[in-house]
């Protein structure tokens, strides 16, 4: 292959690269969140007659607003080569804290939340999971740079 094509080749596959989220897992908790948190805002009675009513409606938005600002910045801090080190703590901090009202308060309230609760402990796994360091493979001595 000419070496002007290869390069070009290697431009276009770079800028695809760039476009595309490499942490598919905090695209899914990005999207999750914003999602959950836009619900109560857009309709709050479908949201109260799926999950039990609240007593501080307000209460309901302000955490509605919380979960779409993580949302919004794990989706922002996912483009790009790879979720930096912040996005990697805030994806697994806010699943931390969601799991734990999904058990403390929210279970009684609605069996919904235990489908959260399932959702936010894979994420939260997910977290932990791509924050352990892996051991690196090694190449065979034939393959080595």
């Amino acid at each position: 292959m000419p070496a002007t094509i290869r390069a070009a080749t290697g431009q276009v596959l770079a800028l695809h690269a760039r476009k595309r989220p490499r942490a598919p897992l905090v695209v899914a908790q990005g999207a999750y969140l914003a999602a959950t948190g836009a619900w109560p805002l857009v309709h709050l009675r479908s949201f109260e007659a799926l999950l039990g009513p609240k007593p501080d409606d307000g209460l309901v938005r302000v955490v509605g607003l919380l979960a779409i600002a993580i949302g919004a910045a794990l989706l922002a801090g996912a483009r790009g080569a790879a979720a930096n080190h912040g996005v990697r703590v805030l994806a697994g901090a806010s699943a931390a804290a969601f799991l734990f009202a999904d058990l403390a308060y929210g279970m009684p309230q609605s069996g919904f939340y235990l489908l959260d609760a399932f959702l936010q402990a894979g994420f939260l796994f997910a977290a932990i999971a791509i924050a352990v360091p892996r051991p690196h493979a090694r190449r065979p001595a034939g393959l080595r740079r």
